[in-house]
């Protein structure tokens, strides 16, 4: 027991010392727009679907609040792009005259989840008429046996009879030599992009296992899908969803890090930088997403695979990653009292990693989203809070308001913390337990 009480006690003090400058609200708009409603049947949206995306219809709310539909034009940022729900639905304001003049650049640094993204923007950009022919062609070549399967990936997984059928698995690779033999063929990019993207698709219907949560199950009874006919299934819906006619939106989905935009000129300015960071929840989404990328042959082994696990924001601990060093020096009045409430026990030093590491990130992200904000642009990000700890020594990471105190030292006004939804757990009742819409300002001058 500390002076002022428990440490979740003084955290608590400590989290709400920090809101008090800033306007909190429950507006009851976004509670159905931070989860993704609608994205599974949406056109487009649905080609590949990450169940940890914001709805396809949040940016139409965002683009209303911030009034973003009265400009003749506008730039906006995604540093943490996902699957492209934002790009998307950028391009569908547009389609729908909702905006005029739209350029719109992403970062994403999982190489498979970046496919997905800029394989669904550059669809809308530049929309294919050779696609479903391409597909058929690839399905045929893998039914045949004319593409001879290449070696199964090293990860274990494809090597458990318990998860994938061998004949399954082989088919799967087939399909994905067939496109590469595509691909040397000069076929269409658009084209190729968008068969892996189907080929990624098809990989979990087929095998035993389901995502859940933060990890894959393995589902004994379940029904496992035809290679084949998955894959064609899923190109049926692409080529179903493809507009007739190009979306005017300019700019694309960078292969890169978020928080630091390198290789986007700081010299361009955007009107909005919005996004929802990976949470400080203990998820891996490179592991979560696995199966596909490595199925695509983007990681050729366990040190590369370990590799990109280590190019992605410290929301998880569960690879281990020297933050000792790491420069809080002017958030330390910030971070301390969340490293205070972190119980003594096995998981200490990674949780307190997580939280410095995440800490670093974010800050870093705020301010590289300041440097590419025009004067009077708007920041817009999406986050969860988490509780962490067993039932005696649970805390709270509240992530909405720390890195709204940091927007806010970088110089960005918050305009409010709207609380979207609030998250039950049974061993909390904190006020902090929720997930939040955070709207700040660049100033004028």
């Amino acid at each position: 027991m500390t002076k002022g009480g428990t440490p979740e006690q003084a955290l608590e003090r400590h989290y709400r010392r920090l809101q008090w400058k800033f306007v909190v609200k429950e507006s009851g708009r976004y509670e159905p727009l931070v989860v993704p409603n609608g994205n599974a049947s949406a056109p487009v949206h649905r080609w590949f679907h990450l169940k940890e995306a914001f709805s396809c219809d949040l940016l139409r709310q965002v683009v209303a609040d911030t009034r973003l539909q009265n400009r003749s034009s506008i730039r906006v940022l995604d540093p943490f792009a996902g699957g492209g729900t934002t790009a998307v639905s950028l391009a569908n304001l547009t389609a729908q005259r909702t905006l005029s003049r739209v350029t719109f650049h992403g970062f994403e640094c999982n190489p498979f989840i970046q496919l997905v993204a800029a394989a669904k923007l550059t669809a809308m950009q530049a929309p294919s008429k050779t696609f479903e022919r391409l597909a058929q062609k690839v399905a045929a070549s893998a039914h045949c046996g004319t593409v001879k399967a290449p070696a199964a990936p090293e990860l274990t997984t494809f090597h458990n009879k318990s998860y994938f059928d061998k004949k399954d698995l082989e088919l799967l690779l087939r399909l994905r030599e067939a496109i590469y033999e595509e691909e040397c063929g000069g076929a269409n990019q658009t084209d190729v992009a968008l068969a892996r993207l189907c080929l990624a698709a098809a990989v979990e219907p087929v095998s035993a296992l389901r995502r859940d949560g933060r990890a894959l199950r393995h589902v004994p009874a379940k029904v496992r899908a035809s290679p084949i006919r998955t894959f064609l299934a899923h190109a049926e819906r692409v080529a179903m969803d493809m507009p007739v006619e190009r979306v005017p939106v300019r700019g694309h989905v960078h292969l890169g890090d978020g928080r630091t935009m390198s290789g986007l000129s700081s010299q361009a300015k955007f009107d909005l930088v919005i996004f929802s960071p990976p949470y400080p929840n203990n998820i891996d989404y490179t592991e979560v997403y696995k199966m596909e990328a490595w199925l695509l042959g983007m990681f050729e082994n366990a040190s590369t695979f370990k590799s990109q696990r280590l190019k992605t924001v410290h929301s998880h601990p569960s690879v281990r990653r020297n933050v000792e060093n790491v420069e809080l020096s002017q958030l330390a009045d910030v971070v301390a009292p969340v490293l205070d409430a972190v119980p003594d026990d096995r998981y200490t030093s990674q949780r307190r990693a997580m939280i410095r590491g995440y800490a670093r990130d974010m800050a870093q992200t705020l301010e590289s989203a300041w440097s590419r904000l025009r004067p009077g642009g708007d920041l817009v990000y999406v986050v969860g809070n988490s509780l962490h700890g067993n039932e005696a020594q649970a805390f709270v990471i509240a992530a909405d308001v720390i890195m709204a105190e940091m927007a806010s030292r970088q110089g960005f006004m918050i305009e409010r913390i709207d609380i979207a939804r609030r998250l039950r757990r049974r061993h909390s009742e904190s006020p902090f337990l929720r997930e939040s819409v955070v709207f700040a300002k660049k100033p004028e001058h």
